[in-house]
């Protein structure tokens, strides 16, 4: 496990977590104020355009904070799967190679 490859994973995985806040709280915005939405509103006034861009930037710029422990965990689960995998080889080819 590098430091190259946790950036990227992390990288990677906020990209994911940020396309997913976008489409749910998209989905959840529309739904309660531009349709017939029956869910329960917090606030009787619709939010302002410039609220809305400060939640919004404030999400994104918080989702590396999720995504990196998720990277960490992530590598570290899949160092264990292949560490592992030598309990299902033959004695011979999980010996450790002979130093000649």
């Amino acid at each position: 496990m590098t430091v190259a490859g946790v950036l990227v994973t992390t990288l990677w995985l906020s990209l994911i977590i940020g396309a997913r806040y976008l489409l749910v709280a998209g989905a959840v915005h529309a739904w309660l104020w531009r349709g017939k939405g029956t869910g329960v509103r917090l606030s009787a006034t619709r939010p302002s355009a410039r609220l809305i861009r400060h939640e919004i930037r404030y999400s994104l710029i918080s989702t590396p904070i999720y995504a990196l422990p998720a990277a960490i965990v992530l590598l570290f689960a899949l160092a264990l799967f292949a560490v592992s995998a030598r309990i299902w080889l033959p004695g011979d080819m999980a010996a450790p190679a002979p130093i000649a």
